[in-house]
């Protein structure tokens, strides 16, 4: 499969918000429980609000995985929307 990395993480998940309307899906408030990314390189880990939970620590390649209000993170070119698809059929 290759190598996991950081740079083919952030350009999967724009390729999908290229192509895909983001919402915050059905039966949620939009912005108060999204899935998002956020760019370690653009914001330290200890200026991400209490508010928001960090699913999944990847520091390794510089990204937390993070679900809340992405609009409480102080840097928003630091977040990026998490899109998911359901397949039927």
């Amino acid at each position: 499969m290759g190598t996991f990395s950081r740079r083919r993480l952030l350009a999967t998940t724009g390729a999908v918000m290229g192509g895909i309307a983001v919402g915050a899906g059905p039966g949620s408030a939009a912005g108060e429980n999204e899935r998002f990314l956020i760019d370690l390189r653009e914001i330290s880990r200890e200026d991400v609000p209490a508010d928001v939970e960090i699913v999944h620590d990847v520091s390794e390649i510089d990204v937390l995985a993070a679900r809340g209000d992405p609009e409480l993170v102080p840097e928003s070119c630091a977040v990026v929307v998490v899109v998911s698809v359901d397949q039927h059929g």
